[in-house]
């Protein structure tokens, strides 16, 4: 029986705010469903210390465009591998009520379930002190790993991915430590992702399944 999670995120909401944060300790993916008349936006955020909260990428189920934030009502789906918390964070308000209802639910592989891939591809990315784009891999999911030897931490995010600071932004990455393991993300191309690392030399090993 497949585990799954509901919790109403924001109950007409009509104002700037973070809503309630969802527990999602293992759980592999989040669906929203954004609901009202409104000119606001909703950014997708998760967190793995339960602190410090990262925007993500999210899916929309109407179009199949990929982006942080949601400004229509709608179904979409972020992934959650590895995380602990999840906000649908309204960062910008205009007018009209937002609500937002989520699922949390887990479709990790199972050893009984058959799935076919047509092509299979692994690597390595080395590391970069400043952001940098993974490699150009298309498939349908994606695993990271950050090597166990690596002398400091790997970030994943946007374009603008920063090293966490302390401080309150959007653009801090998600936080790979020394011999951790993100996957499986529904990605149509490893190149979504940007990485930046403590060192030079702390590097990622990757495997697209498409």
């Amino acid at each position: 029986m497949e585990k799954i999670e509901e919790l109403l995120l924001h109950s007409a909401s009509a104002a700037a705010g973070d809503g309630k944060i969802m527990d999602v300790d293992g759980y592999t993916a989040v669906v929203c469903q954004v609901s009202g008349t409104f000119v606001a936006t909703i950014t997708w955020k998760i967190s793995i210390d339960k602190t410090n909260f990262i925007t993500v990428m999210g899916y929309n189920l109407n179009n199949a465009e990929e982006s942080s934030t949601a400004t229509a009502a709608g179904i979409y789906i972020i992934p959650l591998s590895g995380c602990t918390q999840f906000m649908a964070d309204i960062t910008a308000f205009t007018s009209g009520t937002v609500t937002v209802t989520a699922r949390a639910f887990d479709f990790s592989f199972r050893s009984n379930t058959s799935f076919t891939y047509n092509t299979v591809t692994s690597g390595e990315r080395q590391g970069s002190a400043t952001a940098v784009q993974l490699p150009d891999v298309a498939g349908k999911f994606v695993y990271i790993s950050a090597l166990a030897d690596n002398a400091g931490n790997v970030y994943l995010g946007a374009s603008t991915v920063t090293v966490p600071d302390g401080t309150t932004d959007t653009t801090s990455g998600l936080v790979l430590e020394a011999g951790d393991t993100i996957g499986p993300l529904p990605l149509s191309n490893l190149n979504k992702l940007y990485m930046i690392c403590d060192n030079a030399g702390d590097d990622i090993t990757y495997l697209v399944l498409g």
